[in-house]
């Protein structure tokens, strides 16, 4: 039986393409059993960041 976990990644990106992260930026938070936990991490770290147009942060899902 398999175990879904959430993990909230991103950073500061070159552009607005998404494509590629400045060097030394990458944020990773979790692993979270609960995409509820992952959800309240994403919130309070994207909040801090509100005035900045390239740092995103997204929620990836997988199973171990």
């Amino acid at each position: 039986m398999s175990q879904k976990l959430y993990l909230v990644w991103g950073g500061q990106f070159e552009d607005m393409s998404w494509l590629t992260l400045k060097h030394g930026t990458e944020e990773r938070y979790g692993p979270y059993l609960t995409p509820e936990e992952a959800r309240k991490v994403w919130f309070e770290r994207t909040s801090r960041q509100v005035d900045d147009a390239q740092h995103r942060l997204v929620i990836l899902e997988g199973e171990i």
